[in-house]
């Protein structure tokens, strides 16, 4: 007889088996499995298991086989947006009595490669209508939140949309992963132009 389900491997000697009374012959498998590993970090790990039989007498013990192990863990280095953007913000029917518009997205980011990282936004331009139409700059504003985040953000009070690269967050030291959210928010002025106004987005995930 032996385990029934799956057991965690330790250092230690672990019993996978043993015979009836009479030490009769007898046939049985082993299975191995691996947990989710995108929470370790990358790279391989090498491991040998050594097979003992021990018989009832004290001391008549010796080894029969050994299994060695290799595992690949590969890099994951990612970032998921919600909602998917397309690159795109856009922010529609925008009139001097509307209220303000706001634009809420989640950053998630998945890494195991032990190294700190961070994320940048790069705005292409101001926000713009199809005639050309500019939204002046402190109209457009972004404010971070924490969800339950490790790292650093940069923006937790409400900052001036700029065109050209900005950095949102930097990771902790041992790079985790991470989430937290970016609201986007339009104020229009008593003097805007009507219509739709968009810009484009892009992000980039970078080792620091």
């Amino acid at each position: 007889s032996g385990p029934a389900q799956f057991v965690s491997i330790s250092g230690r000697s672990e019993m996978i088996y043993t015979s009836n009374l009479q030490g009769e012959l007898d046939n049985f498998a082993i299975e191995y499995k691996l947990e989710d590993l995108s929470q370790a970090k990358a790279g391989k790990y090498r491991t040998k298991i050594n097979y003992l039989l021990e018989g009832a007498s004290v001391g008549q013990m010796h080894l029969i086989d050994t299994l060695e192990l290799e595992i690949d863990n590969p890099p994951i280095f990612d970032l998921e947006i919600t909602p998917e953007l397309g690159g795109v913000i856009r922010f529609t029917n925008v009139t001097p009595s509307r209220p303000p518009q706001t634009y809420e997205v989640i950053f998630q980011t998945k890494s195991n490669i032990g190294r700190q990282y961070q994320l940048t936004q790069d705005t292409s331009s101001l926000l713009t209508n199809r005639e050309g139409g500019v939204m002046p700059q402190n109209y457009f504003t972004l404010i971070e939140e924490s969800l339950k985040t490790k790292g650093n953000l940069k923006h937790l009070n409400k900052t001036e949309m700029k065109a050209g690269r900005t950095v949102l967050f930097t990771s902790d030291r041992e790079g985790s992963s991470d989430q937290f959210k970016v609201i986007y928010e339009l104020i229009s002025p008593k003097s805007v132009q009507l219509g739709d106004y968009s810009t484009v987005l892009t992000y980039s995930l970078t080792e620091i």
